[in-house]
């Protein structure tokens, strides 16, 4: 246990605004930012050093300054709001300007102080939504571990130190560069002291370390046989923020084999974990009741088992295969969130009888509490990885429709969540589209079928109803209604000789064609005249004691006509597709020749070509966000289908 002094001992905090930020970094930052998962590495080990390392104190000043904008950041208290960012600004600049000397200089402090400023760093790019940034700064960090112990000057205790409180930091983050199409070097053996598994957990703690340093390596082995893979390289392996890299060698037999025993051993070690978690909570030292670090430890083994296995496989339909855990994943994260929300209440409570908060709009500190609806909502940011992408990937990949659409309802009603890179509402938008796109996709190839008298499949639950009066039914098991942003008539599946509808948009005659990137598209979008129908105060009622299991109940919600339009990159104008055509973007490059997929097996009644495969997010716009989808060649067709949508999620 670390004590630490008084706030007014520390001798630097010199005016009122740097002692209002340290003090709102200690009482809402910093458990904030932890997300109820590591509190200890934020308001312990960040505050000793702040203490001690000028460069740490001002990194935390700017990160509390940049929250508080996040939270309030809907409304400007007179301009107060502008302040609060030259303030944070001035204390960033500082921390860097310190840093530079510290560079200079044989500091004993210094590889300490640098893999904890690259975190602080890190964080305070999540705020800003800087997404580049926050990357190139997670990768400096992880590459400056190995960095770290080739140093003379390290010692033992600070070895300790950095093993026990800042590499799980950094292996938990590994998570957000993996997701992203990201790779990034191990974290080195002498400092993961999390190799072998127990019995028996001891601890939340124990348990936590050693799933994210088993998590580390399943993610970096599966990205490392992604990219191995001799493919084109503009269809990306994942949903990624930019293409995989290009492999123009195959790998040998002997390579593979190589992959396959490690994919067993990954999986080992989770039952191994599994055994033992499993012991620890029906021993007498598990919390009677679950909190949200522990119940996210079983959603994410789930989602690893799904990740791990699934890893080798091109077919769409092996997702199919692990219904049981997407099914329990479901339940576990709407505990979650019930936990989650139960410890912001907790907080809160203990902020405004502890915290004198200063008025944005009075110099003078009054008795204020932020709990308004509104800064309630905005109160939603964390720095750990937590149920965002696990959520998203339900929906996505479980074809399973109330399980995909629970999935949606959770994330559409927490929409206001931000975990890192991973906005709720964002991913939510989303994978409603994604939704959409394949319900009517199995539609159209049902009907195909029953216009070709040929046997229909049998789907194992049944899925969506057939369009009425232009509007679509998508059971969403919801407590509050979700809103895909997207154009009904914007994707479509009829007859590929029907011609498009040609609007001219002189707005778009001087865009060029980039290559897709993190922040270039194949093409770029524009988006008119967005219209969402607003649900009826029925429909969006919210009890917080429903069951979990309520969210695998049918729904259907009215979905509203959106109008997208579409880049033609040769003429300067766009397209508005409609229900009766279809045309696949191409490239100018001939797409390699890849074998006609088998269509005989249609998994809840969507075969393998009509499933979306792959996407690439783009960057996040100020009314939404571009996205690039793929999807496998279909009968007697050797050509990706690729398609640029513009997402609505503001």
């Amino acid at each position: 246990m670390i004590l630490l002094p008084a706030v007014k001992a520390i001798p630097d905090l010199r005016s009122d605004s740097e002692q209002r930020s340290f003090e709102f970094f200690r009482h809402v930052t910093g458990p904030r930012l932890s997300s109820d998962y590591d509190s200890g590495f934020w308001i312990t080990t960040v505050l000793k050093f702040s203490h001690t390392t000028p460069a740490v104190r001002h990194a935390v000043l700017a990160v509390s300054a940049l929250y508080e904008v996040l939270i309030y950041e809907s409304t400007d208290h007179n301009g107060q709001l502008v302040k609060k960012k030259i303030f944070a600004f001035q204390q960033y600049n500082r921390a860097i300007a310190l840093l530079r000397e510290q560079l200079n200089s044989r500091d004993d402090q210094e590889p300490l102080t640098h893999l904890l400023l690259c975190v602080l760093f890190v964080c305070l790019e999540f705020i800003q939504r800087k997404n580049i940034e926050a990357l190139t700064h997670l990768q400096q960090g992880r590459q400056l571990l190995h960095t770290t112990i080739q140093s003379k000057r390290l010692q033992k205790s600070q070895s300790n130190l950095i093993s026990q409180h800042i590499v799980p930091t950094y292996m938990r983050s590994g998570l957000t560069l993996y997701l992203f199409g990201i790779g990034t070097p191990p974290v080195p053996e002498s400092l993961n002291l999390h190799l072998e598994i127990p019995e028996v957990f001891q601890s939340v703690d124990q348990a936590r370390n050693m799933f994210y340093s088993i998590l580390d390596d399943s993610l970096r082995w599966r990205f490392l046989w992604k990219t191995s893979q001799n493919r084109d390289p503009r269809v990306p392996t994942d949903f990624a923020y930019k293409t995989t890299h290009y492999n123009s060698k195959k790998l040998t037999p002997q390579k593979i084999k190589e992959f396959e025993v490690k994919q067993e051993v990954l999986l080992s070690r989770l039952s191994q974990w599994n055994t033992a978690f499993s012991l620890f909570k029906a021993s007498n030292a598990c919390p009677c009741t679950p909190t949200a670090s522990f119940l996210l430890l079983q959603i994410l083994y789930h989602t690893s088992i799904i990740w791990t296995s699934t890893a080798m496989s091109e077919a769409e339909q092996i997702f199919d295969e692990y219904l049981e855990h997407f099914s329990a994943i479901i339940p576990l994260c709407a505990a979650y969130l019930k936990a989650r929300k139960d410890g912001y209440e907790i907080l809160e409570e203990r902020f405004s009888k502890e915290y004198i908060c200063f008025n944005l709009t009075d110099p003078q500190p009054n008795k204020t509490k932020i709990d308004d609806k509104e800064s309630q909502e905005r109160i939603a940011f964390s720095f750990e990885t937590g149920i965002v992408p696990v959520l998203f990937l339900t929906a996505a990949k479980c074809r399973h429709p109330h399980i995909r659409r629970a999935a949606v309802s959770l994330l559409s009603q927490h929409g206001h969540c931000q975990e890192n890179l991973w906005k709720a509402k964002v991913f939510a938008n989303i994978a409603a589209y994604m939704i959409h796109v394949e319900t009517e996709a199995r539609e159209s190839f049902q009907q195909e079928l029953e216009q070709e008298q040929l046997p229909l499949p049998s789907p194992t639950v049944p899925c969506c109803s057939a369009p009425q009066n232009g509007l679509y039914d998508i059971p969403f098991e919801a407590t509050q209604i979700f809103q895909p942003p997207f154009n009904e008539s914007a994707r479509s599946l009829g007859s590929d000789t029907a011609k498009p509808t040609i609007v001219q948009n002189p707005f778009l005659a001087s865009v060029q064609y980039t290559r897709p990137g993190l922040h270039n598209l194949a093409h770029r979008l524009d988006f008119k005249n967005p219209k969402i129908s607003t649900p009826s105060q029925e429909d969006s009622s919210y009890s917080e004691s429903e069951s979990a299991e309520s969210l695998l109940r049918p729904f259907t919600p009215e979905i509203s006509n959106f109008n997208l339009l579409r880049e033609n990159s040769t003429n300067g104008c766009s397209m508005a597709f409609t229900p009766e055509s279809r045309r696949s973007i191409q490239s100018s490059r001939d797409w390699k020749s890849l074998p006609v997929n088998d269509f005989s097996d249609t998994h809840f009644g969507i075969p393998e070509h009509l499933r979306i495969s792959d996407a690439i997010i783009g960057h996040h716009e100020e009314r939404g966000i571009s996205v690039t989808f793929f999807r496998k060649p279909g009968p007697f067709c050797r050509e990706w289908e690729i398609w640029n949508e513009f997402i609505q999620t503001d």
